[in-house]
């Protein structure tokens, strides 16, 4: 039986293009959380994840040599078959976002110590705070999720690196927002439905490089 090649990867961010922010203009500048969920990623691991911030000034953000630091998602070792899942927060507030990249940071930091306990390497730091975690406790923050894709990762040829790759992102959920001067005197304001549940919101570009 041949033996399944494993590929050391930097995933890097190649661009980010929104066709809906959730209700705000996309003109604006917004910032979101971007998190990676590796499925099963290699023999003996369920999964690995990372998040990160991600800070669009409009509509789409390019990544280019200058932003190489905000661009990396994460480094690992993957062999097929796998997946790869992506989630895109609504836009948040400063707080918001430090509030839940701490969370993933203090998550990291334990997954460490138990690696460190069972020798079992570990590759990331904690600027894309990669954690077993991340996925669960943006589950149980659905309502910030925005966007959500998968790009599958069934083979070698999928992994190859210097390939850009397009993963759609879908809203998992309709958002809803108050309508403005609608407020009923006997009950709750009525609210206006501004992405539907499976509407195409925008999508990630990423990269394979070979991790250093």
């Amino acid at each position: 039986m041949a033996l399944v090649k494993k590929h050391s990867l930097c995933a890097t961010l190649v661009r980010v293009t929104l066709s809906n922010k959730g209700g705000d203009a996309l003109s604006a500048k917004t910032r979101h959380t971007l998190s990676a969920t590796l499925v099963w990623p290699r023999t003996g691991i369920a999964s690995r994840a990372y998040a990160r911030a991600v800070e669009l000034p409009g509509a789409e953000r390019a990544y280019g040599e200058a932003d190489w630091t905000d661009a990396i998602l994460f480094k690992e070792t993957v062999q097929p078959p796998t997946a790869l899942e992506l989630q895109l927060t609504v836009p948040l507030r400063d707080d918001t976002i430090a509030a839940l990249l701490t969370a993933f940071a203090k998550a990291a930091v334990k997954r460490v110590a138990d690696e460190v306990e069972d020798a079992v390497p570990f590759v990331g730091d904690l600027a894309a705070a990669p954690i077993d975690a991340v996925a669960g406790l943006l589950a149980k923050q659905s309502d910030l999720a925005l966007g959500k894709g998968t790009l599958p990762l069934r083979s070698d040829a999928d992994l190859a690196t210097g390939v850009e790759r397009e993963v759609p992102l879908f809203a998992p959920r309709a958002i809803t927002v108050a309508s403005t001067g609608s407020r009923s005197r006997t009950g709750p304001a009525r609210r206006r439905t501004i992405v539907r549940a499976g509407e195409r919101v925008g999508t990630v570009v990423l990269r394979f490089d070979p991790a250093e």
